[in-house]
């Protein structure tokens, strides 16, 4: 394991300013009251391979045109193009929208549509940006997890976890996009995941 290099960075919130900054430049129509713009979490290899994950980078698969653009579906032919997505996350609505959609329109005023550029609940395929010579990304036709490494029989030899942003939804819920990382004597194991609570 003395190839590989491991690093994290842990910063406060970011200030409204830099928030609004992140929204226009990837163009979202919504964005979540809480992120940790400075935190990343980097996996290296002597051979040239890193893995890295940001919040600004989760949060550009937000944006609608930018997920389809990186999306290469399962039934695709052919090897996976380094950071592409193979699944696009599922619509979903919060209770109140079923109500909303049945109320008539006014005919008095005149109503423009927006149009949804964005995912409003935050949630992102973001599975961390792939870089370096060697770098080749391998087709799994199951995500095997080897859980056997990761009992107390495979002593623990660091663990680190962070966040890169979270948001209440307008008191609708919850959405948190975290890591979790640790490190074996013979192995490590980082997962990345998107949480979302609706209610």
């Amino acid at each position: 394991m003395s190839d590989w290099r491991f690093r994290f960075a842990d910063c406060g919130i970011a200030t409204s300013k830099e928030i609004e900054a992140i929204g226009n430049e990837l163009d979202l129509f919504q964005i979540p009251t809480i992120i940790f713009n400075k935190n990343s979490a980097t996996i290296e290899h002597q051979g040239g391979f890193r893995l890295e994950f940001t919040a600004k980078e989760g949060l550009s698969l937000i944006n609608f045109r930018q997920r389809e653009k990186m999306f290469f579906g399962l039934q695709a032919e052919g090897q996976v193009p380094a950071n592409h997505v193979t699944y696009l996350p599922q619509k979903v609505e919060i209770k109140h929208a079923k109500h909303w959609k049945t109320l008539k329109r006014p005919t008095d005023i005149e109503l423009t549509e927006l149009e949804e550029v964005s995912d409003s609940f935050f949630v992102t395929p973001f599975k961390g940006t792939v870089s370096g010579t060697s770098v080749k990304i391998e087709r799994v036709k199951e995500d095997v997890i080897p859980v056997h490494k990761l009992g107390a029989n495979n002593e623990m030899v660091f663990y680190h976890e962070g966040c890169f942003y979270e948001d209440e939804l307008n008191d609708n819920g919850h959405v948190v996009y975290e890591y979790k990382f640790r490190h074996m004597k013979d192995s490590w194991f980082a997962l990345v995941r998107c949480y979302l609570r609706v209610d």
